[in-house]
């Protein structure tokens, strides 16, 4: 099975940016993990923010990375069908596939931010830092993939001839 081409670094100054940006948070996250794992076994004194911190490192790095994976054209799809249709007929399909995504995008931005208003009330116990941090980045992560996916479907819709 081929899985076409490996993808490369984004050559946009932006994509460039998130890609590091992405890379960055894998980094911190390792760190972060590694450690709490020294800190706990070996030192028998592990950082009480052990849990918050890393789950906030993660959570920012996959709602930074998800825009990225769409603008590279990463995202998984399933193309056997769209596959033995004309190019034409190929390009409207995709075009409604990415209206498809952009509308369930705003939906998920327009539900998530009463989830970071509900953020701002409250605190970590172990950091201090407003629980808004922890759900900032879905509202953050559906519009950057909304900007996206909305670079696609302008792709998709450049290349059909009428």
């Amino acid at each position: 099975m081929d899985l076409g081409p490996t993808p490369e670094r984004p050559d946009n100054p932006i994509g460039r940016a998130f890609y590091y940006l992405a890379a960055l948070s894998m980094i911190a996250l390792a760190a972060v993990i590694i450690y709490i794992i020294i800190a706990r076994y070996f030192f028998n004194a592990p950082p009480l923010w052990g849990e918050d911190v890393p789950r906030v490192v993660f959570i920012w790095g996959v709602f930074l990375a998800a825009p990225l994976a769409i603008a590279m054209n990463l995202n998984l799809r399933v193309t056997l069908l769209l596959d033995r249709v004309p190019d034409r007929q190929r390009r409207y399909a995709e075009a409604f596939m990415h209206l498809l995504v952009l509308a369930m995008l705003a939906v998920v931005f327009w539900h998530s931010l009463p989830l970071v208003e509900l953020g701002f009330t409250g605190r970590m116990l172990t950091t201090g830092w407003s629980n808004a941090v922890l759900r900032m980045p879905i509202a953050v992560g559906a519009a950057l993939m909304f900007v996206a996916q909305l670079v696609q479907l302008r792709k998709s819709l450049k290349g059909i001839r009428y």
